[in-house]
């Protein structure tokens, strides 16, 4: 007999995962930094990538810089599409590896790296009114609860900005930093399912349903193609071991 999973188990899997593999690249960085016997430094930071943190390592004195980053964060938030009102939660999810470049061997830095973007949208929706899916209108009985999640089709992306700050730098202490690029995405694959009385009953609403609700999900996926950056700002304190 097949051993069943549990969600929750799973969700506990990728959870050790992605703890153990920022576990191995936190102590790579740390030896990296101890073998080169030059200073660590390790920021605060958050934004519009979430709230999390960061550790810097030197690779050419005040010029070149490694630096790892991990951000995390959900918030609620009401979202409208193609005439759909949906209760929604933003969940975002990014983890980099990004080389800095201090051109004066000062603040300013030029920033490009790679980044890990798992950021989606979770929404729900119980229309009260007869609402358009794909090409046909369905009243609310026939749709009861629509369940929309976006996600990138492709969580690694390329990161480019400038900002300012250098946390292990060997003038200060503590130091401000501020970050301003843009995380170039894939495109945006989208899926929904509805949640429907009547479509339980009847087959035949049931089919229906489901195949206006792949048209639906290919509207949403063109009205998004465009959307293939995502809008980097955060702000952060640093400190220098």
């Amino acid at each position: 007999m097949k051993q069943q999973i549990s969600k929750q188990q799973i969700m506990k899997q990728r959870t050790f995962l992605k703890l153990s593999v920022l576990s191995i690249s936190v102590s790579m960085l740390g030896l990296m930094a101890t073998s080169a016997n030059a200073d660590v430094g390790v920021a605060i930071t958050g934004g519009t990538t979430g709230l999390g943190g960061s550790i810097t390592i030197p690779v050419y004195g005040d010029y070149l810089n490694l630096r790892g980053t991990l951000h995390r964060y959900n918030f609620d938030t009401d979202l409208e599409e193609d005439g759909v009102d949906y209760e929604a939660e933003l969940d975002l999810e990014n983890y980099g590896l990004l080389l800095d470049w201090h051109p004066f061997g000062g603040g300013i830095r030029l920033t490009a790296g790679v980044m890990s973007s798992r950021n989606a949208i979770l929404g729900t929706a119980v229309p009260t009114e007869p609402t358009e899916i794909g090409d046909v209108t369905f009243t609310p009985e026939q749709i009861g609860t629509l369940h929309l999640k976006a996600k990138y089709s492709n969580s690694m992306s390329g990161y480019a900005g400038l900002g300012w700050g250098n946390a292990a730098s060997r003038e200060d202490r503590f130091t401000f930093s501020l970050d301003i690029g843009v995380i170039v995405t894939s495109p945006f694959e989208v899926e929904l399912s509805a949640n429907s009385p009547i479509g339980s009953a009847s087959p035949a609403t049931r089919l229906q349903l489901l195949k206006e609700l792949r048209t639906e999900e290919e509207n949403l996926e063109k009205d998004l193609e465009d959307v293939e950056a995502w809008p980097v700002i955060n702000v952060g304190i640093g400190f220098r071991f």
